[in-house]
């Protein structure tokens, strides 16, 4: 069958490149305001963001304080990871403890400590 019709329309090589200019280039948007991303959900996904955040503001509150996010992943690893992260951020928003998230640091100082170990032990099983 031939779509060449006089409606189909022609991609030209200008087409191609400026779809893939547009995919994939540089974006001159901001990014949206946590309001606006709120604005966005569903009714049934704000009201989990913001049942979320009491539960995590709770939670929070009972013991040693830690950034909301690194409460909420803890909380709820398997929650879509963009509804955590509108928790957390709704409860800065809200009332922004300051808390620096050291997850990464901490990963990264327990790998070269293995890291070490390995060589050491290695070095030793040389000698």
């Amino acid at each position: 069958m031939n779509n060449n019709g006089l409606a189909a329309p022609v991609k030209t090589q200008d087409d191609i490149l400026s779809m893939t200019r547009k995919a994939f280039g540089k974006s001159n948007k901001q990014p949206r305001s946590l309001e606006q991303r709120l604005q966005g959900l569903s009714e049934k996904d704000l009201k989990l963001v913001l049942q979320t955040a009491q539960f995590v503001k709770l939670a929070n509150g009972m013991g040693k304080q830690e950034p909301y996010q690194v409460t909420a992943d803890y909380m709820y690893p398997k929650m879509n990871s963009g509804i955590r992260r509108l928790v957390a951020e709704v409860l800065d928003d809200a009332e922004p403890l300051n808390i620096p998230d050291n997850r990464e640091a901490e990963r990264d100082r327990l790998q070269q400590a293995t890291l070490d170990s390995y060589a050491m032990a290695m070095s030793k099983s040389k000698v």
